[in-house]
């Protein structure tokens, strides 16, 4: 499915704001509560390459542009990986790059 936007109904999703009752894990989708899947993936797809992401959901999208070249989607999906994985290697993954064009 093509994506021009995202409905705020799904930042609670996004965000995984889940709350447990009963055991279940549930989250409020508008009025109902739902429930929720710690595997549940949300992949949301655009064939434009201007993302115009609202400023209320750049904290938890993680934009992938597919017309780059493979070198490039290569270090976008390192760069996603070591931000959420560790992050404490993030300054020196940089600071490889920073050599590497400098050769």
């Amino acid at each position: 499915t093509d994506c021009e936007g995202m409905h705020s109904i799904l930042y609670p999703l996004m965000r995984r704001e889940v709350t447990v009752s009963g055991g279940r894990t549930m989250i409020e989708m508008g009025d109902r509560s739902v429930d929720f899947s710690d595997n549940f993936k949300l992949v949301v797809v655009s064939r434009s390459s201007e993302h115009d992401i609202a400023l209320s959901a750049k904290g938890f999208v993680s934009p992938v542009v597919f017309n780059m070249s493979r070198d490039a989607l290569e270090n976008e999906i390192l760069d996603l990986v070591v931000r959420n994985k560790i992050p404490e290697t993030e300054e020196r993954l940089e600071a490889v790059r920073l050599t590497e064009k400098s050769l």
